[in-house]
């Protein structure tokens, strides 16, 4: 069996592995539910552009940081938010990566394996999530940056000037491909740091960093495919969700609505997860019971 094939495999093998996705993917939904109603009620947002709100986001962080009294407090709750998320982040990650990380490599199932995990991981990969939560936010603004020149020369291309078409064509597609494998890159480099961490005590972002390097095509085949399924099901489900909103649905047309939103991404999260391990395991030559 591929990586895929034997993600899809062990995570039917230990129920655990959706379980335990299951019980807190319900936080997620709910957050969603509120996130998407407010977005549905809000008029204004639907009046402005993209790349004006864009434009308008990165202004309000300038005008914050240029007044450093409102800028040392905003830093400082902004680390307190940043390490108190890291914590939980680690405290969640640490006792269920080390199960599946364990079904992988062919260990017999035993009892407190969550709790060893939690004890033996917890501060290396709270630690990885401040890293990452950090770089993340860094990368986000990057990525903004780069999007604002197609977004204003498409914008003028679309409002009668002709001129500015094959400009705007050429950026797009250029912004377009800085935005896949930038995102690409930064996605599968940190989740494979984390199953490097678990298998390797030094040099584990160099050794997942090696491992997506080495076998990049073969994994972004597959991520390509997660994204895919993950981007119809979403657009399926907000446009469902926007409907019901607008058009005031039973509570129990809503209810099942995210009741499918809470199953699908279970088992979608739980399978990616295994995915990673897996593959992981796999193409860096930390096998397991894969060989």
């Amino acid at each position: 069996m591929g990586a895929f094939g034997n993600a899809v495999y062990f995570t039917m093998k230990r129920p655990f592995i959706i379980l335990f996705v299951g019980l807190i993917m319900p936080i997620f939904c709910l957050a969603e539910y509120f996130l998407l109603t407010v977005l549905f009620n809000v008029t204004a947002i639907g009046t402005g552009n993209i790349s004006e709100s864009i434009v308008y986001a990165l202004q309000m962080m300038l005008s914050f940081v240029s007044n450093p009294w409102v800028a040392l407090k905003g830093l400082l709750y902004f680390l307190l938010a940043l390490i108190s998320g890291s914590i939980l982040v680690g405290f969640v990650l640490s006792g269920y990566l080390n199960v599946v990380n364990n079904t992988l490599e062919g260990k017999p199932k035993i009892n407190g394996e969550f709790r060893f995990g939690l004890k033996k991981y917890i501060y290396k990969l709270s630690t990885i999530s401040f890293r990452v939560i950090l770089l993340g936010l860094v990368f986000m603004i990057f990525m903004m940056v780069a999007t604002i020149p197609a977004l204003v020369i498409t914008r003028a291309a679309s409002m009668g000037r002709p001129e500015f078409t094959a400009v705007a064509i050429f950026i797009d597609i250029l912004t377009a491909g800085v935005l896949f494998f930038g995102v690409m890159f930064f996605r599968l480099y940190v989740f494979f740091w984390y199953p490097a961490a678990l298998s390797f005590d030094k040099n584990a972002f160099l050794v997942g960093k090696r491992t997506v390097d080495n076998y990049f095509w073969k994994i972004v085949s597959r991520f390509v495919l997660f994204d895919l399924a993950f981007v119809v099901f979403q657009s399926l489900f907000m446009y469902a969700s926007y409907r019901l909103t607008i058009g005031q649905g039973s509570v129990f047309l809503i209810a099942g609505l995210y009741t499918v939103n809470w199953l699908f991404k279970t088992a979608f999260i739980s399978t990616l997860v295994t995915y990673i391990f897996s593959a992981f395991k796999m193409f860096s030559g930390s096998k397991g019971s894969l060989t």
